[in-house]
């Protein structure tokens, strides 16, 4: 027993270390990575930002990346000594769901900086920052201020949010991936041969019915800690006279983080109190449609947690970017989360039941080893392709805390992925000896022993928990899919020259930043141009993203050949188009094509290794892994109709033998007593 005891104790250990040492690593990623933007991106300001006013201006109006909930929304003026500046108030009734409008109070000459916070409509998150402007002609800088809120929420650690979001996607695994080992893997009560292989397999569904029902009751738990979290940042926005209570039920009917929290702690409670009654009932194992009433209810939570993502705001199509992400949230719960019900009930429960008998089949391994498999293919699937609309560029998954976390992560789903091919070549030693005998080692060689085998299933595990745990920074951080990791600084052009049949056309932008902006045209008739004199200049906008609709306006001649138009045309960062329509008197109209980029706010940053899109890469490779899982499939299936028909042969090959032996000794009967 104490020998027992010591190597349990040490296994522990061993796996312990493993998990420190992978923690150390994520640290050390985490600290030695870059600042990332918020979830909310400012992409436009009125007045700009850094512009210099000559008049006080009486309103303020911010322009968002994604649509924000005003009513959590708040802004602070501080002026070039960092004071606060007093009669600034958001205007409540904004036909624009992701911007903000704002009166201000009369201000002096000076520098002012205003911070914002706003939460997001569509993942429930808080981001801020600021912008400058200046007033009277002189030019003067802007005060250096922290843009942190202030508050006692800007000393906590951003980890703490992450830990909660940790333990809430491990719990959701947890609850999924039993739920299918109850289904899939485990052994029918009815196909048990003694009648204590019976009573053993039956405590063991009521064992891992019981699991995923405590692991619903603590994700029910982990659901008010979020909660609470939630209504603790967003009181920073409340007035004084707020309550904490008020803010809470603010936050889950006026949000569409809280109305996804309710129906979330709904389905809980349903798979919680319905988990335990099937637990209680006799038998556990013949509640077939009561299971799928009760256990169907945990495919739901995973598309309420995918409705609260990343994914579904990243521009591309809702309904694919949801049924993606419910995909790959299915696949880890049951890869991961049946990991951690094999070692935390199924290991335990099996060792303490080691007498029942060799007649005791409590698993099903290959069933147990496709499930992992098919879900190792369609994570890997869902993953690319989530990827390839979170993270823009090579530079973004490189140079960002979400980029290094994300392949921090795909280097422990390998890792796991290599401790799952060890569990399966022990698991199936045929399959073994084919991959020894294919990479031309000797017969018999094996580069672990069957002894290593709960070292690697507890390794395996270890490192599914923490891929949750790096899962839970990446949803508590920004991804960096803003067209700013897009866009090179070569790419923003100031001024470009195009040849339009006989006119030579020059575009200048200053400063070529969202929102105002001059536009000056300058014309040169080439030699042995017909005459005509130009009567109209018209310029003609287009988004090529979509965002925007295209507009026309009409330039001003300031000179002979010089013409000049000011206004907010372009009002998102990216490409566009812009068309110089010349209108000439007896020639019609001339139409010059210039491919322009317009720079987003702030500073752009040099090219690291690569700014090219990964979008349609990963897209492409996203569709060869689903190729491959179909075909895995349908190979699987093939052989198994194969497997199904040899059966058949050899069934009714016994069955036609023992008729016969039947006949025969019936028309020889003295043949049968000899």
């Amino acid at each position: 027993m104490r020998k027992n005891r010591r190597m349990f104790v040490g296994k522990w250990r061993s796996m312990l270390g493993i998990l420190m040492l992978l923690l150390l690593v994520a640290l050390q990623i985490l600290s030695t990575s870059k600042p990332v933007l918020a979830h909310v991106t400012l992409i436009r300001a009125e007045p700009d930002d850094g512009v210099v006013l000559t008049v006080a201006p009486q309103e303020l109006q911010l322009w968002f990346s994604e649509p924000i909930v005003a009513r959590f929304s708040a802004v602070h003026l501080l002026d070039e000594q960092n004071q606060p500046v007093g009669g600034i108030s958001l205007v409540p009734d904004n036909p624009e769901a992701a911007a903000l409008r704002m009166t201000m109070p009369l201000l002096k000459p000076g520098a002012y900086t205003l911070f914002w916070k706003v939460l997001s409509q569509e993942d429930g998150h808080f981001s801020q920052g600021f912008t400058s402007f200046s007033i009277g002609q002189q030019v003067v800088a802007a005060p250096k201020v922290n843009s942190s809120t202030g508050s006692w929420l800007g000393s906590l650690p951003p980890l703490v949010e992450a830990g909660l979001r940790w333990v809430n996607f491990l719990l959701l695994a947890s609850i999924v991936g039993a739920l299918a080992l109850w289904r899939f893997a485990l052994v029918p009560v009815k196909a048990q041969i003694t009648e204590s292989a019976v009573v053993a397999q039956r405590t063991l569904h009521r064992q891992l019915l019981n699991w995923a029902a405590y692991c619903a009751a603590g994700a029910l738990l982990g659901g008010l800690g979020l909660l609470v979290w939630q209504v603790a940042i967003s009181q920073d926005t409340a007035l004084p006279t707020v309550t904490w209570l008020a803010q809470a039920g603010a936050v889950l009917t006026q949000t569409r983080w809280g109305l996804l929290w309710i129906a979330r702690q709904i389905l809980l409670l349903w798979l919680s109190g319905g988990l335990w009654f099937l637990a209680t009932r006799q038998p556990a194992s013949d509640n077939r449609w009561p299971f799928l009433i009760v256990a169907g209810r945990a495919i739901d939570l995973l598309i309420v947690q995918a409705l609260a993502g990343h994914a579904i705001t990243s521009g591309q199509s809702w309904l694919l970017a949801l049924a993606n992400a419910t995909l790959h949230l299915l696949a880890a719960s049951l890869w991961i989360g049946g990991l951690v019900a094999l070692v935390v009930i199924l290991r335990p429960a099996i060792k303490r039941s080691a007498g029942v008998g060799a007649h005791w089949q409590p698993i099903a391994w290959r069933s147990f080893s496709l499930m992992a498999l098919l879900s190792v293919g369609v994570l890997t699937a869902t993953g690319l392709y989530s990827m390839g609309h979170q993270v823009a560029s090579l530079d973004a998954l490189i140079t960002t805390l979400y980029g290094q976390l994300l392949l921090g992560k795909l280097g422990l789903v390998l890792l796991a992925g290599l401790c799952g091919l060890g569990n399966t070549l022990f698991v199936h030693p045929r399959l073994a000896g084919q991959l020894v005998r294919r990479l031309g080692f000797p017969t018999g060689w094996a580069p672990l022993t069957v002894r290593q085998l709960p070292r690697l299933i507890g390794i395996e595990v270890a490192v599914g928990v923490l891929i949750f745990g790096v899962t839970g920074l990446l949803t508590a951080s920004p991804p960096p899919r803003g067209i700013e990791f897009t866009i090179a600084p070569a790419d923003v052009p100031h001024s470009l020259g195009q040849r339009g049949n006989d006119l030579f056309v020059a575009l200048e932008v200053t400063p070529n930043r969202p929102g105002q902006n001059v536009f000056s045209v300058r014309t040169v008739r080439t030699p042995g141009a017909a005459p005509g004199e130009i009567y109209r200049m018209l310029l003609r906008f287009t988004a090529l993203d979509g965002h925007a609709p295209p507009i026309s306006a009409i330039a001003d001649e300031i000179g002979p050949g010089l013409y000049q138009l000011t206004g907010k045309y372009l009002k998102l960062a990216g490409p566009w188009q812009i068309d110089v329509v010349t209108s000439r008197s007896g020639i019609g109209d001339t139409v010059t094509h210039f491919d322009w980029v317009v720079a987003p706010l702030g500073p752009l940053h040099p090219v690291v290794w690569s700014k090219y899109p990964l979008s349609r890469i990963l897209t492409f490779a996203a569709g060869f892994c689903w190729l491959l899982v179909g075909l895995a499939l349908l190979g699987w299936r093939e052989r198994r109709a194969v497997q199904l028909k040899l059966v058949t042969v050899f069934q009714r090959g016994k069955r036609s033998e023992a008729t016969e032996t039947t006949v025969q000794g019936a028309a020889y009967p003295s043949s049968r007593i000899g």
